[in-house]
């Protein structure tokens, strides 16, 4: 079968979510602990929170260090953009928020294509903020993110992080990725194949 190509770029890493994290509830109408949207792009907020929380994953991911200096967040603006620039990328950037609008998770999902010329759906990065984890915030980006890959008719979804990442790892496998190793000694692939069309997920946030 295909699988996603390597090496992948430094800031498709995923992120550390939680360690309690469960399926996508079967019901549409069971109420969320978030709600999620798609990120508004002439914000300069929302992409600024965006482009900063990137960069708090790869130091969570990478180490500090090399995570605050890889790349400026002029860069990491510019590529919250870019993903959603049509021109350049099918992609998109979903916020998860509490009901008063505070956000507090993101994913970054993009159309990529395999070495045997296959489309998959791609999580770039999956960010929960540390005092909302535990909380399912993970798993409803999850689900989120695959139902738009859903939408534009990919079959198959995957992300890339560090071999030692154990909960973001945790998170991917209870979904049913398979994890499988990467070109790259210190990343794994974890990777399935998307199960029936998308559905309307509900917005209501648990109280």
């Amino acid at each position: 079968s295909s699988r996603p190509p390597g090496p992948p770029l430094h800031e498709d890493t995923g992120a550390i979510v939680t360690e309690e994290e469960r399926p996508c509830p079967p019901s549409t109408d069971a109420p969320r602990p978030a709600r999620v949207r798609p990120i508004d792009g002439h914000s300069e907020r929302e992409v600024a929170w965006v482009a900063s929380r990137m960069r708090a994953t790869l130091s969570e991911v990478i180490g500090p260090d090399e995570g605050q200096q890889m790349y400026s967040l002029q860069w990491l603006q510019a590529r919250v953009r870019w993903h959603l620039d049509g021109s350049k990328c099918t992609g998109q950037v979903l916020l998860a928020e509490r009901a008063n609008g505070e956000i507090i998770g993101h994913t970054i999902v993009r159309v990529e294509r395999d070495e045997e010329g296959g489309d998959f759906g791609l999580f770039s990065t999956v960010y929960v903020a540390p005092d909302a984890r535990n909380r399912l915030v993970g798993t409803v980006l999850l689900c989120h993110g695959e139902a738009w890959m859903r939408t534009h008719g990919l079959s198959r979804a995957a992300t890339y992080t560090a071999s030692d990442n154990t909960k973001l790892i945790t998170l991917f496998e209870k979904h049913g990725y398979a994890l499988s190793r990467s070109s790259r000694p210190d990343m794994v692939i974890l990777s399935r194949v998307l199960d029936g069309p998308a559905t309307a997920t509900s917005n209501a946030v648990k109280s």
